[in-house]
């Protein structure tokens, strides 16, 4: 083999271990880009991240829920660091020792602020992030009213309902209140008027929407929702009960709103 040769053998192994170096300095850099690592550097640096939940903002843009963690010695940022795309499967909260809290909130992404916190009076209630395994979230916003708007939110267990939540929303503040205790009442009614045990039953719901919605434009308006149930027996699917509940929701002359259970339907919704 002449010089020559060899030299640009020399050359190609060069280039070779150069453009592995180049990779694996390219490949960290990915890495550390990713919105995960992202999170949990925010969380460990004392800033509180937030993801945006999906499918979770108004059709105007207005109203968003959010997931956002920050360390419990922490108060609540002015406005949480949100961060896209977000798998918090992928962060270090999965190993949570109590040292965060975790929290669902209702906010105004465009105006950068929060409108109110999502709790609730059982504490087994956790806030939803996405991948939670046998746990599920959905938002249903009502229409601009005068700068109101009307929400629910609907954490779904893997037998039932986790809390079931309706928010009244000024476009400043949100008052989040749960329904789940209003809609247990009257969808126990109807598993009691077929002979059976409530006590044995999940009781599952699942919000069909609003009824006549464009018809609700002020701030006066009341407007009607529908949410189907479904209580079954855990591992069984013997003994379903079916039905839909419509549920008024309103507000009085101070803002404050109430929800009314206006009527019940057995059987399968349609």
């Amino acid at each position: 083999m002449n010089s020559a040769h060899t030299s640009l053998l020399r050359f190609a192994s060069r280039l070779s271990l150069v453009a592995t170096l180049l990779a694996i300095v390219f490949n960290l850099s990915a890495r550390s880009q990713e919105p995960e690592a992202i999170f949990d550097k925010k969380l460990a640096d004392g800033f509180e991240p937030a993801t945006i939940l999906e499918d979770s903002t108004s059709q105007d843009g207005r109203m968003s829920v959010i997931f956002v963690a920050r360390k419990k010695t922490l108060k609540p940022a002015n406005w949480p660091s949100i961060i896209a795309g977000v798998s918090i499967n992928g962060t270090t909260l999965t190993d949570n020792d109590g040292t965060y809290v975790m929290e669902n909130c209702i906010v105004s992404i465009k105006d950068k602020k929060r409108l109110g916190v999502v709790r609730s009076s059982d504490e087994n209630f956790r806030a939803y992030h996405a991948g939670q395994n046998h746990n599920y979230f959905s938002t249903l916003w009502g229409p601009d009213q005068e700068g109101w708007h009307y929400g629910v939110l609907n954490y779904t267990g893997r037998w039932g309902c986790n809390e079931i939540f309706f928010v009244n929303c000024d476009g400043e503040s949100a008052k989040v209140t749960s329904m789940r205790a209003l809609l247990d009442r009257f969808s126990g009614k109807s598993i009691v008027a077929q002979k059976k045990k409530p006590e044995d039953y999940e009781i599952g719901y699942e919000v069909l929407g609003f009824v006549n919605p464009a018809a609700s434009v002020s701030v006066s308006d009341p407007i009607k929702l529908r949410v189907a149930y479904t209580a079954q027996i855990p591992k069984s699917e013997d003994d379903v009960v079916e039905g839909t509940i419509t549920v008024e929701l309103s507000r009085n002359e101070k803002g404050i709103s109430t929800a009314t259970v206006l009527s019940v339907k057995d059987g399968p919704h349609q």
